[in-house]
């Protein structure tokens, strides 16, 4: 995310002139959904209080 941000910062140019522009937004865009993503998933394992320490099969037997 940080580099998508920081090619459309020093980019010259628009689209269409061969210096990332394009890109630079797509890797911006899909930077920010996935840290909303990685927040929400964090969010959800806490609240199930998850661990990846143990398989579910070792979990159930306690």
């Amino acid at each position: 995310m940080v580099i998508g941000a920081l090619n459309l910062a020093v980019a010259d140019g628009g689209l269409g002139t061969g210096n990332g522009v394009a890109g630079g937004a797509i890797a911006l865009v899909l930077g920010l959904i996935a840290m909303v993503l990685g927040r929400l998933a964090l969010a959800r394992s806490r609240r199930t209080g998850r661990t990846t320490d143990q398989p579910d099969h070792e979990r159930a037997l306690q």
